[in-house]
């Protein structure tokens, strides 16, 4: 994960209410970035949740087509 890419990412969390969410939600740019980004992204992100790199943030366990499930914590 980028610099720049956990800086957006960390914005949007503080921005966003408490509740249910998934990767792509949080990234205005998600449909423009090629697969592969999308795929490590998605693992690196899911690995920095699962480390407690972002306060607050959880993985459900649940998965849809979308990705990943997490939620923040109100």
């Amino acid at each position: 994960m980028t610099a720049t890419d956990r800086s957006l990412i960390a914005a949007a969390l503080a921005a966003r209410r408490a509740g249910e969410f998934r990767l792509p939600e949080l990234l205005a740019d998600w449909d423009g970035r090629p697969i592969g980004e999308k795929v490590r992204l998605g693992n690196d992100f899911l690995r920095e949740v699962r480390k407690g790199a972002f306060a607050g943030i959880r993985d459900t366990g649940r998965k849809t087509a979308g990705g990943h499930i997490y939620r923040k914590e109100g």
